[in-house]
């Protein structure tokens, strides 16, 4: 078990920031894409931390979308990716709630703005919404409408090439990851797609229990199906998911930290035994 240990940690150091799979995003109004891997229009009540920065920097590089329903979910789950996706994207993030669940949505704010910060994300780019209909909570139902009215003209003034977000399953079940998925399939419906033709949509891939808690083995098994995956199709690798690994746990555990109100024991334990804080796995969201 060590040394699997041990060659896990060396492969993360070999393959960090060098994600495997397709371009994760189209050619922004004629330029390359660089990086590749191997609801209503009605005025709403609501306050929303808007991003500020101006659309013609988003133009440098391609614009990509993380989209989040909670302060946090940036750290326990997505810093492979954010590591990977910044090196060579714009990366905005876009929180769908304050985390007021507690009555902490003003402390939680912050808390995201620091963490962001340490994965070099600036303030301008961060955007949190604190809307009546998207209030966080396991009971709280999240409906397409709401999303749709800030999401939307997000991606127009921002060309957001990519969004990068949850899968059906929310990596841990959450309803209000489960709804941002769900309101980006009924947005993203052929015959009245509200969703830009460029837009490439990634979900990040929930596992079973067991591979959820590989910590850095989970780096090895996707080294081992990868190999498979390219022997059972005759040596032609899969290439439909876009794949990054990071051992920098350090952040990891910096950016928990940075979330003081949410540092209890047991995410403490989530992110040095979770996959997510060393592997990520991103799958193409198929259009209906």
């Amino acid at each position: 078990l060590c040394a699997a240990v041990a060659v896990s940690m060396l492969r993360a150091h070999m393959l960090a920031g060098t994600p495997r799979g397709p371009h994760l995003c189209d050619p922004p109004r004629g330029r390359e894409c660089e990086v590749r891997g191997s609801g209503g229009a009605e005025r709403r009540s609501s306050r929303m931390a808007v991003s500020k920065e101006p659309a013609s920097t988003a133009a440098e590089k391609p614009t990509v979308l993380l989209l989040i329903a909670h302060p946090d979910d940036e750290a326990m789950f997505f810093v492979p990716s954010i590591l990977a996706i910044a090196k060579e994207h714009t990366l905005h993030v876009m929180c769908l709630s304050n985390g007021d669940y507690d009555g902490l949505g003003k402390t939680r704010e912050a808390e995201l703005k620091r963490s962001c910060e340490l994965l070099q994300i600036p303030e301008e780019r961060i955007s949190i919404l604190d809307d009546p209909g998207l209030q966080d909570g396991p009971n709280n139902i999240w409906d397409t409408s709401p999303i749709a009215f800030y999401l939307l003209p997000y991606i127009r003034r921002h060309d957001v090439r990519a969004l990068v977000t949850f899968d059906g399953h929310g990596v841990s079940g959450h309803p209000n990851h489960i709804a941002i998925y769900d309101a980006l399939r009924e947005l993203s419906r052929h015959e009245d797609s509200q969703l830009p033709r460029h837009l490439k949509l990634w979900s990040l891939q929930s596992v079973g229990l067991m591979r959820k808690f590989m910590g850095p083995l989970a780096i090895l098994e996707h080294d081992v199906l990868h190999v498979w995956s390219s022997i059972m199709s005759q040596f032609a690798p899969d290439k439909t998911h876009f794949i990054t690994c990071s051992l920098d746990i350090t952040l990891v555990r910096h950016c928990l930290q940075a979330h003081r109100s949410q540092a209890v024991w047991y995410r403490w334990v989530f992110i040095y035994l979770s996959r997510y804080s060393f592997v990520n796995c991103l799958v193409p969201i198929s259009k209906i």
